[in-house]
């Protein structure tokens, strides 16, 4: 062994006598021993501190780190973030580095803030991070301000594999999305904010600034929310059965005028349609209606501590079917929530968000999974954070309405009802092994082709504001439409895509003068499902028709056979036409 004594002076200018007499003291271990550390989170506020309580971490996002080590040497490292947005980079040694995060498609750039040794920040770069030996340079974190619009929307409509079944389950119909009320102008946005990718539903309805309380339910049983309000000082609903101005469809009074009783809407007997309640907050009492009329409350008990600042909220907690009532507690920011329409103890509880908040709770089904869950509003803020779960932690999505007037108020509901699937006329036992996938790159000819067929009737629809999204949908279902999103299968189940290199001519197919359906004569496209004509029939969908009886060779037929190609008809075109003069 070598008998050499060796003093290292640090980075830090501190020094240190090292000797092989001194095994735990060995230079070349004591110079890699240290690391650079910090998250990559959704900083909903941005102010740069990672709030865990409300704030989510972004997993797999993708961070460099470079520099020069005290010998000279440049470092060059890459990892990526793990499920808590934690990265890390070890046995490093002494030297200056520069953390760098590749900024996440899906996010705002948010703001980024240094850890415990200092540095110099600049957009996406943490730099001068001096490291001295045997050190941990912490907390060098990367922040996001959130979903871009057009991913925010995504998220609240995407659903998880194998619940592709609620987007047109007419049980359960599809996922919630919110909404916000301006109670100074009595407008109504309905649907992810048009800056994030959305095509919201705008109304004005009711009286401005009258002090009137926003609601959203399934008036109608038709799988679509629409909005109702609701007047303390009459104890009246006024509500309103389409995404209109005009007078309320049902109009009834319910409850004392002027008691400061708090309205709460819900499916309390499990028929499919929403109806009304009140909560007394003096009792805690709550009296459920299951007609929208006046009268005498059709279930009525006492849940919580009466006179408290408690908030109810209702949903179908454990997804069967009917609406049951809960409770948000703003100084614990606990939810207790209750299974059946009757006094007892919470079945659920948890806290979720910041204690002593003035944020707003909420509930909805927001993965379309049939299960209502929770979430909370901020006001301030604008901004929708929810669960998919009964528990504590982070947010699983949120929306923000950045040009949000004030003191806005949320709402929540399915706007657009339960989408229709177009299905392959036959199902295969196992996929074509020579199917043709669908990707991105096939679409804009296709799309651009599709709206054309559509002529005048589309003439206000722009193809770039729709979203097309590529999945594993469920058994025969080649695609589907939900507000200005278009889902198409990746393999057209099972059978392939004919993808039309030439997608304005039809030499490829032999048209019938009878019904105007043409059949492939093209060997490339007898076996297969012509994506033309289920992205014509899903713009259908978008412009507001619904499907037409089987066997009847229309576009908007709900059945397409192999090497079939149909385009929008007369009929077609007279009942666009004809939503737009209603």
């Amino acid at each position: 062994p070598y008998a050499n004594t060796a003093t290292v002076t640090a980075l830090d200018s501190r020094e240190q006598t090292v000797t092989d007499a001194d095994p735990s003291h060995y230079f070349g271990d004591l110079q890699d021993r240290s690391s650079v550390s910090g998250y990559v989170y959704v900083d909903i506020n941005n102010d740069g501190l990672f709030n865990r309580t409300v704030e989510s971490p972004i997993p797999n996002a993708t961070v460099v780190l470079r520099g020069t080590d005290n010998w000279g040497n440049p470092v060059l490292r890459q990892t990526v973030t793990n499920a808590d947005g934690h990265y890390r980079f070890d046995d490093l040694r002494p030297g200056t580095y520069t953390a760098i995060e590749v900024q996440p498609e899906m996010y705002l750039d948010g703001r980024d803030t240094l850890g415990n040794l200092g540095g110099s920040v600049s957009d996406d770069r943490l730099s001068d991070i001096r490291l001295p030996v045997e050190a941990a340079g912490v907390e060098y974190n990367f922040g996001e301000r959130g979903l871009k619009a057009i991913y925010a929307s995504k998220r609240l409509l995407l659903w998880p594999p194998g619940a592709w079944d609620h987007l047109y389950d007419g049980s359960a119909g599809g996922a919630n999305a919110p909404g916000i009320y301006d109670p100074a102008t009595s407008r109504f946005l309905l649907g992810a904010p048009a800056s994030a990718g959305g095509s919201p539903h705008h109304l004005v309805y009711g009286a401005a600034g009258a002090g009137w309380l926003p609601l959203a339910g399934d008036w109608s049983g038709d799988g679509t929310a629409t909005v109702g309000l609701y007047d303390p000082t009459t104890s009246c609903f006024l509500l309103r059965d389409s995404h209109t101005a005009g007078m309320a469809d049902y109009g009834f009074a319910y409850g004392p005028a002027g008691g400061g009783w708090r309205p709460i809407v819900g499916d309390w007997d499990g028929d499919g349609i929403d109806t009304v309640g009140l909560y007394d907050p003096a009792t805690s009492q709550f009296l459920l209606r299951n007609s929208l009329d006046g009268g005498f409350a059709d279930a009525a008990f006492a849940y919580g501590p009466a006179n408290s600042d408690w908030l109810p909220i209702a949903g179908d907690w454990d997804g069967d079917g009917i609406d049951t009532v809960g409770f948000y507690d703003p100084a614990t920011s606990q939810f207790l929530l209750r299974n059946s329409l009757s006094t007892g103890f919470a079945e659920v509880v948890f806290a979720y968000g910041p204690a002593g908040s003035d944020w707003l709770p909420i509930a909805g089904d927001w993965d379309g999974n049939g299960v209502d869950t929770v979430g909370l509003f901020d006001q301030a803020g604008a901004r929708f954070l929810v669960k998919n779960t009964h528990e504590s932690g982070y947010a699983d999505s949120q929306v923000v309405y950045e040009s949000a007037a004030p003191d806005v108020l949320p709402v929540v509901g399915d706007w657009g009802g339960s989408a229709q699937p177009l299905l392959a006329a036959s199902v295969l036992a196992q996929p074509a092994e020579d199917a043709v996938l669908l990707s991105s790159a096939d679409l804009p000819a296709i799309a651009a082709e599709a709206l054309a067929g559509w002529g005048p009737a589309a003439e206000n629809l722009d193809v770039s504001a729709i979203d097309f999204l590529i999945a594993d949908l469920p058994g025969a279902t080649l695609g589907l439409a939900s507000h200005r999103t278009i889902y198409l299968d990746r393999d057209a189940a099972g059978h392939g895509w004919f993808v039309d290199p030439t997608p304005g001519q039809d030499e490829e197919f032999s048209r019938s003068e009878a019904n105007g359906q043409a059949t492939a004569v093209d060997p490339r496209a007898v076996d297969r499902i012509d994506l033309l004509t289920v992205v014509a029939h899903e713009l259908g969908h978008v412009l507001g028709l619904e499907d037409s009886v089987p066997s009847s060779d229309r576009l908007m037929e709900a059945v397409l056979g192999t090497g079939q190609r149909r385009e929008p008809g007369p009929s077609e075109f007279e009942a666009v036409f004809a939503g737009f003069r209603s």
